[in-house]
């Protein structure tokens, strides 16, 4: 029996060493079956690298090897269930906004969030609500999306117990939001710069089907009624 597990990978960046690493997963053990690679940041790249291995498998392995050879540090290392291309998953979240309507398409947009940022928990609440929130305020009077490092991160998002960690906001309009993206994290998993456009980007895409679809008026209100 096989297993999935989602690497996150900090690594120098230079030539050869996504090579490197990939060898170094494959000494122990590892078939690498993606690699998503993100932002880099001041020499240093992060890497999403998901690899099938045996039952019994653990990263420890991973983890000595990367320090000890000097090739990057394991940064977290979880079981992925399924594959399912990113892609392919917001399609469907989109097709599912178009049949049942962007209003009723936050709680997926939510969902949707989680699954293309792994270790993350999100919620998609109206600006007045959000603004409780400094991280929310920053991005809602800034007009582009905030990430602070929040102690503790807010229970209705995170759970009661939930420690200190990242609290990523983004507005789905710069001048007239309807709704706010709310993205909690862990401490030890700060978010990536290509993460931060990926939600952006849906949650401007949310807006704009609303739009589109005459669900949503410009300024977020529903469209007046016709005439007669």
């Amino acid at each position: 029996m096989t297993l999935s597990y989602r690497l996150r990978v900090e690594l120098v960046d230079q030539p050869g060493a996504l090579s490197r690493i990939t060898g170094i997963l494959a000494a122990c053990g590892a078939d690498v079956i993606s690699v998503d690679i993100h932002d880099h940041d001041q020499g240093r790249a992060i890497d999403e690298i998901v690899v099938r291995v045996p039952e019994g498998w653990t990263p420890g392995a991973v983890a000595e090897a990367l320090a000890g050879q000097g090739a990057g540090r394991l940064l977290d290392a979880s079981a992925a269930g399924p594959r399912v291309d990113s892609v392919a998953r917001t399609l469907r979240w989109v097709r599912f906004a178009v049949e049942s309507g962007a209003q009723s398409s936050d709680l997926e947009l939510a969902r949707l969030i989680a699954e293309i940022c792994p270790g993350v928990t999100a919620m998609v609440v109206s600006p007045d609500i959000a603004a409780a929130l400094e991280a929310a305020q920053q991005a809602l009077a800034g007009g582009s999306p905030v990430v602070c490092f929040t102690e503790p991160l807010p229970a209705e998002l995170a759970g009661p117990d939930a420690g200190d960690g990242w609290l990523l906001a983004v507005a789905d309009d710069a001048e007239l939001p309807r709704l706010v993206a709310l993205v909690a994290r862990s401490a030890e998993l700060r978010f990536t710069a290509t993460e931060v456009q990926r939600i952006e980007a849906l949650v401007q895409l949310h807006r704009e089907l609303a739009a589109r679809l005459g669900r949503t008026g410009d300024s977020g209100e529903p469209p007046d009624a016709p005439d007669g």
